[in-house]
């Protein structure tokens, strides 16, 4: 084999890992998500498993976040919609980082409190660990086991 034989073998193999691990990590998200929407009777529950319905199931689990004294509500609708609009507002115009940064800044917002929720004696550790690695999908599923310790309301009105 040659230098570039084995240089193409080498990165299809990478590529094909790369895509077991996307598909593991999309499993365990969507395993994750649906027991929390379960244990939170969330109505459509199932949607953990289709794209952007993912983004609702989470919003509606966390319902609403609070920055000091600035509130985001229904975020149910906000991560979705932001997700949603990510591809048609990059292709057409020149503010596609700052929709993206928008969106992930919210996201790992949001994912803070669902720790806080799930467990609050390590969210601090699971927030730097998703922000550096982007492992959030194995949390979610190893949280989804756990019974939510902080009641949301209280979250919300402190």
């Amino acid at each position: 084999m040659d230098g570039a034989g084995f240089l193409l073998a080498l990165i299809a193999g990478v590529f094909f890992l790369l895509v077991i691990l996307i598909i593991v990590m999309y499993i365990l998200k969507s395993i994750g998500l649906y027991r929390m929407g379960k244990d939170n009777e969330i109505k459509y529950s199932w949607l953990a498993w289709i794209p952007y319905g993912d983004n609702y199931i989470l919003g509606s689990i966390v319902k609403k976040i609070e920055l000091g004294g600035f509130k985001i509500p229904r975020l149910e609708i906000l991560l979705p919609t932001l997700e949603l609009l990510i591809i048609p507002v990059c292709v057409l115009t020149n503010v596609d980082f700052i929709l993206i940064v928008l969106y992930w800044a919210l996201l790992n917002l949001t994912l803070f409190k669902l720790y806080l929720m799930y467990s609050p004696e390590n969210v601090f550790a699971l927030t730097i660990l998703t922000i550096i690695f982007s492992v959030w999908p194995i949390f979610v599923f190893y949280l989804s086991d756990s019974i939510s310790s902080i009641d949301n309301e209280k979250i919300i009105d402190e």
